[in-house]
Order: structure tokens, then C-alpha cells, then sequence
């Protein structure tokens, strides 16, 4: 039973991350298809409390999506897609630098 509760539990954990990624991207996206109508270099500073780091496949064995999901076509999609309307990309952590003193 709890190993089947585990199981249930990673592929919550994947399902929610897959949306994530999904979203980051298609909003990333649609961002850049408004950008791409102005003139010149745009900067987009992207805030979040967490990065979808590990979302090529295979990169890291202990990855919560593993080998299941390929993202790199839509990665390839909305990079092409923010170059074209010369939109610059800057990840900044909210969530700061921790430490692990307790």
C-alpha cells in the first residue's frame, strides 16, 4: 500500500511539473509574439519561486519526469520565437539565496 501511495505521489508530482512547463513556455511564447510587433531588444526579467530546470530529458537520473517527457520541441519553439522578436530572457529567484543553518 504505501509503495503504491509513493508511485501515486511521483506521478502527481510529474503531472503537476509537466503543467508547469507547459505553461512557462506557452506563456513565454505568447509573450514573444506580442514583443515581436515593437522595434529593437526587449528585456524580459522572468521572477519565480522555482525553475523547471530539469526538463531535458535524461540530464538528471533523479529528475521527477525522468525519460517520460521530451520538451525539447517546444523549448526549441518559444527560444526561436523570443530570438526572432529579439526578446531577452533574465531568470531572477524570488526566493533569494538560503542557507542550511538552522
Amino acid at each position: 500500500m504505501l509503495g503504491r501511495l509513493q508511485s501515486m505521489e511521483q506521478l502527481t508530482r510529474r503531472f503537476d511539473l509537466s503543467c508547469r512547463v507547459e505553461q512557462t513556455l506557452a506563456a513565454f511564447e505568447e509573450i514573444a509574439r506580442f514583443l515581436s510587433g515593437l522595434p529593437g531588444r526587449k528585456n524580459l526579467i522572468w521572477l519565480s519561486g522555482s525553475f523547471p530546470a530539469n526538463i531535458f530529458p535524461g540530464t538528471d537520473p533523479w529528475a521527477p519526469l525522468g525519460a517520460s517527457v521530451n520538451y525539447n520541441t517546444d523549448l526549441r519553439q518559444a527560444a526561436d520565437l523570443l530570438t526572432v522578436g529579439q526578446v531577452v530572457v533574465y531568470p531572477v529567484d524570488i526566493q533569494g539565496l538560503t542557507t542550511n543553518i538552522q
